[in-house]
């Protein structure tokens, strides 16, 4: 049987030691929920492919059907794509990726994020949060060009029109370039608002989209002055993408699509079969329009009178939480309210009868056999196991419901912005405020029970009370004193707290704390879930899953295909452990594959040197893997794929301290740390 090596990681005592335990199938991607955020499209040959919180996705069928294509992908939240000759661009919040054979394989190509491209020539564009970064090789090497520039960037756009680029930063309005990149100056005489998030020319003239209500602007004298272009478009209206034709501009907006046939003297809105959504993208493919929405993929063969959804298997929904009645699962997303499940994720229908639009679900709870859901929107009920909906919101002042928790007749409601604790005796006919003894504003991530006594995660701490909110009490003995609790969750009489510190657990009802951290490599902890001896932690983006057999005294990494999205929510459903993640969908794993065994295991196939190391470390490997480079909070600096024997990699550049090489391979995974002098 196969051998996996990995390291327990304690963050007083570092051992040299490798660890190892059993390697099994991994996590397997539920086909579900769909329709999630797609910040960006384009088309490589016959090829259409979506940016998304969930990486990248391909479709090779005219958006009929979608395949995530993510090796080598390092981070997943992809906010642009560009092509280029034979080369495939991804800029993601934290670097850009190159590919040259349609997705299959990413490599990455720069350590800056980038939230838009624009090629021109030989040359690649990249707007980022830092300012303009430049290719001319197509990608193999960057070069930072911001003279000009203010110190606070945040590039989300950039068009070039003739031999002058432009640029659009979401804080200080458009700047133009003479001189490919080298020197910026100052183009905002008109713009009455500088919160420029999409660009746009179109023969002539340029157009410009203000993210913050001004609407849209149009220069007809490349950038000198802008005149706002906004007949049709109504106040306040986002502007978030633009494309344009021969005959017509697009305009994505906060509230559907526009679009103009007289060069932005008026525009008109074509939403018909589209819900009330962002359009973060616009793809012009012949007669065919594509766009990219908070909903997923939406398309038009009928010149916009009418969209079709065109999101099938695009499972990149943002999912909140998991919660199960009998053989059902419910999903909360972030924007497309409830989905359900009876067959184990193979597939997944909405249930939003009764729901508003465009509703975010933080949490689910039972009230006898009725499931309640905690929205955006305050509390709705549902007596059928969520076919149908109904809003118990008398009382609530401020509908963003995070957190519910029913103890007997009495349901225990969190409100993240400033209402605190709600409490309704009367199954959420009406809500009344219980927050004597919390801070100010109280903004309530989590509240569980043990028995009689209901706690609440308030501003990162924990509070408890013994007579159902009159009193609260806080409880911190034990607890750090950057303490930052998100997540409570309860497993007999134990108590387990999660957040940016790790692992808090309780075993006297919250009265003392202990960290168990012990073999947790990312400690920005999300999640919770039990089945007998086993608890189950998820964490942030590049973190995973982790299983204890131990109480939390130690924990195994069980998440290498499940590791580049935040997982919001953990549930075990039957024979599975589902993983809710931060733009994948939802996720499934058998719970007999994570026994959480670990055996000290020594590899000698395996050298890592010099260690102390100054300017680069030498990586002896017999057979062709994955190299990554991690920092002591399990943050990804590096990543390579060997071809085996000996790998060099350059650490000049990372400060002293102590870091992780992980390889990955066909006989497991490796973890060796090395000193950096």
């Amino acid at each position: 049987m196969k051998k996996t090596i990995l390291f327990s990681l304690a963050m007083v005592t570092l051992s040299l030691s490798l660890l190892s335990f059993k390697c099994f199938a991994q996590w397997q991607q539920t086909n579900g929920p769909t329709a999630g955020p797609v910040k960006c499209l384009t088309k490589k040959g016959s090829n259409i492919f979506a940016g998304t919180y969930g990486g990248v996705f391909v479709s090779t069928d005219s958006a009929t059907s979608w395949t995530t294509v993510n090796s080598g992908l390092l981070f997943h939240n992809v906010m642009a794509l560009a092509v280029k000759d034979s080369n495939l661009f991804a800029g993601t919040w934290s670097c850009i990726f190159r590919s040259s054979d349609n997705g299959s394989n990413w490599t990455q190509v720069s350590p800056d994020d980038a939230n838009s491209f624009a090629i021109s020539g030989s040359y690649i564009y990249a707007g980022s949060i830092f300012g303009i970064s430049i290719s001319t090789d197509n990608g193999s090497t960057w070069i930072p060009s911001n003279i000009g520039l203010p110190q606070l960037q945040n590039i989300y756009s950039v068009v070039v029109k003739g031999t002058t680029v432009f640029s659009g930063s979401i804080m200080n309005g458009i700047y133009f370039s003479n001189d490919s990149g080298a020197t910026w100056t100052v183009a905002n005489n008109g713009l009455t608002d500088s919160s420029i998030y999409a660009m746009q020319v179109d023969g002539s003239n340029i157009f410009a989209g203000a993210s913050l209500g001004g609407g849209i602007f149009k220069s007809t004298n490349n950038g000198a002055t802008w005149v706002a272009s906004n007949n049709g478009i109504p106040a306040n209206t986002a502007i978030l993408s633009f494309a344009s034709d021969s005959t017509h501009i697009y305009a994505g907006t906060d509230i559907g699509i526009f679009i103009s046939t007289d060069h932005g003297a008026s525009w008109t809105a074509m939403n018909t079969g589209l819900p009330t959504t962002r359009v973060y993208s616009v793809l012009l493919d012949g007669t065919t329009i594509y766009i990219g929405t908070d909903n997923g993929v939406f398309k038009s063969t009928n010149n916009v009178s009418s969209w079709a959804d065109a999101s099938n298997k695009l499972s990149n929904a943002i999912v909140n939480t998991l919660f199960e009645s009998g053989s059902i699962i419910l999903a909360g997303t972030n924007n497309n309210g409830v989905y359900l499940t009876n067959d184990n994720g193979s597939t997944w229908a909405a249930s939003n009868s009764g729901l508003p639009a465009q509703i975010a679900v933080h949490c689910f709870a039972f009230n006898g056999s009725d499931i309640l859901a905690g929205t955006n929107k305050g509390v709705f009920n549902s007596a059928n196991n969520g076919a149908n909906w109904s809003a118990d919101t008398a009382g609530i002042s401020n509908n963003w419901i995070y957190s519910l928790a029913v103890k007997g007749t009495k349901i225990f409601a969190g409100s993240y912005f400033g209402s605190g604790i709600l409490l309704s005796e009367d199954n959420g006919n009406s809500w009344s405020q219980r927050n004597n003894g919390l801070p100010a504003n109280p903004g309530v991530f989590s509240i569980t029970t043990i028995g009689t006594v209901v706690y609440a995660a308030v501003n990162g701490w924990v509070y408890s009370t013994v007579d159902d909110g009159l009193n609260w009490a806080i409880d911190t003995i034990g607890l750090p004193i950057f303490t930052d609790i998100e997540t409570l969750s309860a497993t007999g009489s134990s108590l387990f707290g999660g957040g940016q510190n790790g692992v808090d657990v309780s075993t006297d009802g919250g009265s003392t704390w202990y960290q168990s951290n012990n073999g947790l490599t990312n400690l920005h902890v999300h999640s919770f879930a039990f089945s007998g001896t086993k608890s189950f932690v998820g964490t942030e983006s590049n973190g995973g899953v982790f299983v204890s057999t131990d109480h939390g005294s130690d924990w195994v990494y069980a998440s290498d295909s499940l590791k580049y999205n935040a997982i919001n929510s953990l549930l075990v459903h039957g024979a599975y452990l589902f993983a809710a993640t931060d733009g994948a969908g939802v996720w499934k794993r058998p719970l007999s594959e994570m026994t959480g065994i670990a055996e000290i295991s020594e590899d000698n196939n395996i050298d890592v040197y010099p260690n102390p190391a100054t300017s680069s470390i030498s990586i002896t490997i017999p057979e062709r893997s994955t190299i990554e480079v991690m920092n002591i909070q399990g943050q990804l600096l590096k990543s390579i794929i060997s071809s085996g024997n000996q790998t060099i990699i350059d650490i000049s550049n990372f400060a002293r301290g102590m870091y992780f090489v992980k390889v990955s391979g066909d006989r497991g995974v490796a973890v060796k740390k090395f000193l950096k002098e």
